[in-house]
């Protein structure tokens, strides 16, 4: 028999499967788009988060616990073994607090600047959620039970969406043009020089710091072993995943193009020593044994304009944005008292 609590948990994770792709403006930067109907997973989360004391307030914007723990889940990678964890989570709690005030701050701003939305959008969302849980009953039901009411709910959505359109704003006044670009190309070449690279495969085997002498002798044995069978024929691929330890081991061993300065000096000297398709003797470091695969070497130089230009628009684009959005985080913080219970 499954308790209501239960099946709220189970609710809840099923939401979250249907909108894995749904990311906000923030805090982690910026989005091609905020779908208001993640809301729900904020309401479901209290199953979860049973705290509903108000635990910050800007202007008359309450937070309560459950608000911090949620945006603590947006700050935590997803799919981490350690969510969890209490000691993880308040590690991340001042980030969330953060990201809180600043966004009830672009709320205040919104308002300030005469942004609205119309009850349309609003009633859109409402009807999303509604449909999520299954009937208007249950949702209303959910509401009551996280002590929130239909307007706290509305009002949700529609700082929600009001901080979207302030940001939507925000970015639509900055373009740079080619002219913009190309000065500050010139101006900073030395950001723009590539070291050499080279295409690399890696098998690691581990030895502990505390490793005896007749452990350290095992693993050399594991690594000779393991370069005779490359060099007799045998996958790099295949060997790697069965064998290496390394964070490559999923993809073979494969670790992409690697630029000078990366690796440990005994591995880049012997990577960038070897002839393409040449595997390197087994490498002692601190860390274990090593074998090096060697491909491809691309030289070092100057990145043109043209091969740069199109990445350099959106960094720079992006900087802007920041700095625009943190001025006006830093106005609001004058006129908009915040306190923060502990």
């Amino acid at each position: 028999m499954i308790n209501k609590e239960t099946e709220y948990i189970m609710v809840f994770r099923n939401c979250l499967k249907k909108t894995e792709d749904i990311i906000s403006d923030f805090p982690c930067g910026a989005a091609p788009r905020l779908l208001i109907i993640c809301l729900f997973v904020l309401i479901f989360a209290a199953s979860a988060y049973p705290a509903n004391r108000v635990v910050l307030t800007v202007g008359d914007v309450r937070f309560r616990e459950l608000d911090v723990q949620k945006a603590i889940d947006a700050f935590i990678p997803r799919g981490g073994f350690h969510r969890n964890n209490p000691e993880v989570r308040k590690k991340y709690r001042g980030k969330a607090v953060k990201y809180l005030i600043e966004k009830a701050l672009l709320y205040y701003r919104a308002r300030e600047d005469g942004i609205t939305v119309n009850e349309e959008a609003v009633n859109s969302v409402v009807k999303a959620n509604i449909k999520v849980f299954g009937s208007r009953e249950k949702f209303l039901k959910v509401l009551k039970k996280n002590e929130m009411n239909p307007d706290d709910f509305r009002l949700r959505i529609r700082i929600n969406l009001m901080v979207r359109r302030l940001v939507n704003m925000l970015r639509e006044k900055i373009s740079l043009t080619d002219g913009e670009l190309k000065a500050y190309y010139e101006k900073n070449l030395g950001k723009f020089r590539r070291p050499e690279s080279r295409h690399i495969r890696h098998i690691f085997i581990k030895v502990e710091p505390d490793a005896s002498g007749k452990e350290i002798k095992e693993k050399r044995r594991l690594a000779e072993r393991l370069l005779k069978e490359l060099k007799g024929g045998a996958d790099f691929y295949d060997i790697a995943y069965k064998y290496s330890e390394g964070p490559y081991r999923v993809k073979g061993g494969d670790m992409g193009f690697i630029h000078r300065g990366r690796l440990a000096p005994e591995l880049e000297k012997a990577a960038f020593g070897l002839k393409d398709g040449d595997l390197s003797p087994v490498i002692r470091s601190i860390y274990g044994f090593h074998i090096i695969w060697a491909g491809e070497k691309k030289k070092g130089g100057l990145v043109t304009f043209d091969g740069i230009k199109e990445k350099l628009k959106k960094e720079l684009e992006e900087k802007r944005f920041q700095e625009a959005k943190e001025d006006i985080i830093a106005e609001m913080k004058k006129k908009i008292a915040v306190q923060v219970v502990n």
